[in-house]
């Protein structure tokens, strides 16, 4: 990785599309333009609400009645050996917020700039939550600081995990992964499996009838991938 605009490595993870219903829960959303240290940055729409704790470099959505659908998110870039999270402590954080600027995706987003105390990689997340539909859009564009090149192997806009303590609440009982080319289509799955998805997946839960889908927006710089655990 160069020295300057690395990656503006749209591995946007798009999907977070919920067809759930609601006003999801409200904190003291910030004004657009609005630059904060604060512990908590927030934004809601009509159907979704983001929590961003700026302290931690965790990202929390909530659907309705404030019934959380992710929990404690940050995000990543993987090397060879090892990786930096935005969540890691050498990083100082701050957010702002702005109109999302990704085509025909209406919404407003918090834009949070992980400056790294060591001197190698900043971060800075994009979060944005879809005006007109329960979605939101995450990005994640790497820099390199350092007067070296770095190698990344991954990034990951959107990192939940149990050993984490932070993950998704939602309940499907059944998923539909999507192949890496036209000829390998994708597979039916009950929950229990484990497995990795090109491009998107979707989950469904029958109980609700609700259907959450993760994909990828922006192919062009790396090849999405949604892995579940």
């Amino acid at each position: 990785m160069r020295r300057r605009n690395f990656l503006a490595n749209s591995l946007l993870a798009a999907g977070l599309t919920y067809t759930g219903e609601g006003i999801s829960r409200a904190g003291a959303a910030l004004p657009q333009g609005t630059e904060t240290t604060d512990e908590k940055a927030h934004l809601q729409s009509a159907h979704l609400s983001l929590e961003y704790n700026l302290s931690r470099g965790q990202a929390s959505v909530y659907r309705a009645q404030g019934k959380p659908l992710i929990l404690n998110a940050t995000a990543a870039a993987v090397f060879p050996r090892g990786m930096a999270l935005a969540s890691d402590g050498n990083y100082a954080r701050r957010g702002r917020t702005a109109p999302s600027k990704t085509a025909e995706l209406e919404g407003d987003e918090l834009i949070v700039t992980c400056t790294d105390s060591t001197g190698k990689l900043d971060m800075q997340s994009h979060i944005a939550l879809l005006r007109n539909e329960p979605g939101t859009i995450f990005e994640v564009v790497l820099t390199n600081v350092s007067a070296q090149e770095i190698l990344v192997r991954h990034a990951k806009p959107l990192r939940a995990l149990l050993g984490e303590n932070a993950g998704c609440l939602f309940s499907p009982r059944k998923i539909l992964t999507n192949g890496y080319m036209h000829h390998a289509p994708g597979l039916l799955l009950d929950v229990s499996h484990e497995f990795v998805s090109s491009w998107n997946a979707a989950f469904y839960d029958p109980g609700s009838q609700s259907t959450l889908v993760l994909g990828f927006l922006d192919n062009l710089q790396g090849e999405g991938q949604v892995a579940v655990s």
